[in-house]
């Protein structure tokens, strides 16, 4: 086949006008088809290239990267153990709390309102309503003797 000539598909080969335009868009196809043979091979070699850098890298970074996951399980355990340990103390001072309600007598009760805050004196107050609800009692003034 010369180079005029364009195989259709089917064996036949039909001619192709020989004009400069012609020439010129080959040319220019057969260009750009090298660009991608040429951008193909030597991307493939700089991507190979990256790869093995990358992976040497890695490599160097894994004793670091190892390291740092060990601080971090080493932190968490830390911080479950702290968590642990103040919620257990915070239990002891909340049961210690409610003891001591228990046996506070009345006076040092009172005595303790001046401590709370409004909120806190609200809800009480509350509290006190609601269980003297349905009471056919005054409320006293302090504890029967």
């Amino acid at each position: 086949m010369s180079e005029n000539n364009i195989n259709n598909g089917n064996g036949n080969d039909e001619q192709q006008n020989p004009t400069p335009a012609n020439d010129d868009l080959q040319k220019l196809m057969m260009a750009g088809l090298g660009a991608v043979a040429h951008f193909k091979e030597k991307s493939s070699k700089w991507f190979d290239e990256m790869a093995a850098k990358g992976k040497d890298a890695a490599q160097d970074m894994q004793p670091t990267i190892d390291d740092w996951a060990k601080k971090g399980q080493e932190a968490l355990q830390q911080g479950k153990t702290f968590g642990a340990d103040a919620l257990g103390k915070l239990q002891k001072t909340i049961d210690g709390l409610k003891e001591d309600a228990k046996t506070m007598g009345f006076d040092e009760m009172i005595g303790n309102l001046g401590n709370m805050s409004e909120d806190a004196l609200k809800s009480l107050r509350d509290k006190i309503d609601e269980a003297l609800k349905g009471k056919d009692t005054p409320p006293s003034d302090g504890p029967e003797a």
